[in-house]
C-alpha cells in the first residue's frame, strides 16, 4: 500500500509532500514508513529548473516470530510442531528515524535526478542509499483550437546503491495531463564483485 500527495505553492517555488507506505511479506514481516518533504526550485532560464529538497520521516519494522518455524520444533516421528522455548535477542518491533536529501535538473525535454537517504540510520537495518536517475520526453501535445492536451512518452533509466547492493532500473512512463502511467523493470540486486571476492 502507498499514498502519496503533493502541493506545489507556485508564488513562492516551494513544494510540500507526505507519503505513507506499508508493506507485508507472508505475515511475517511489516514495515511501514512515513515522510515528509520539503523542496523549493530555481528558475534558471525559461526552460530550465533545478530543484532540490529534503525529507524527513518514521520507519517502523515488525517481525511475527511466532510465524517462525525451526526444524527441532518438528518431531520427525508424528510431524507435530511444539511451540519454541528460547527467545529472540531481537525486538519483535524496530523504530528508526530517517533523513535524506535530493537534487532534479529538469526542463520540457528531460530530466535528472540524484537522491540520497538513510543518513541517520546504522548500516545493518537501513545502509546509506543514494541513485540517480535520468528521464526524456517525447512531446505528443494535440492542439484543437486554443485548446491543449498534454500527451507524452519518457524513457527512463535509474541506478540505486546501497551497501554491498545495487540495482537498474528500466522503463517507460506514460502521460496524459494528470495522469501517470508506469511500467518499470527492476534488475535483481547484486552484490560488487569486490564484495564476492
Amino acid at each position: 500500500m502507498a499514498l502519496r500527495g503533493e502541493y506545489f505553492a507556485k508564488p513562492m517555488n516551494t513544494a510540500f509532500g507526505l507519503s505513507l507506505q506499508q508493506q507485508k511479506i507472508a505475515n511475517l514481516f511489516l514495515t511501514t514508513q512515513f515522510h515528509g518533504y520539503y523542496a523549493y526550485r530555481i528558475e534558471l532560464n525559461p526552460d530550465l529548473k533545478l530543484q532540490f529538497g529534503g525529507a524527513i520521516g518514521y520507519l517502523q519494522n515488525k517481525t511475527d516470530y511466532d510465524q517462525l518455524i525451526f526444524e527441532d520444533q518438528i518431531n520427525p516421528f508424528t510431524g507435530n510442531v511444539t511451540s519454541r522455548q528460547e527467545q529472540f535477542d531481537q525486538e519483535p518491533t524496530q523504530h528508526f528515524f530517517d533523513a535524506g536529501f535530493g537534487t532534479y535538473l529538469f526542463s520540457k525535454h528531460y530530466e535528472l535526478g540524484l537522491f540520497a537517504k538513510h543518513f541517520t540510520q546504522s548500516a545493518t537495518y537501513y545502509p546509506l542509499a543514494w541513485g540517480i536517475q535520468a528521464k526524456y520526453h517525447i512531446l505528443l501535445d494535440k492542439q484543437k483550437g486554443k485548446q491543449v492536451t498534454e500527451y507524452r512518452i519518457s524513457p527512463l533509466l535509474a541506478y540505486q546503491h546501497q551497501g554491498i547492493n545495487q540495482a537498474a532500473f528500466l522503463g517507460v512512463e506514460g502521460n496524459y495531463e494528470n495522469v501517470i502511467v508506469s511500467v518499470i523493470y527492476q534488475s535483481e540486486e547484486f552484490q560488487k564483485a569486490t564484495a564476492l571476492s
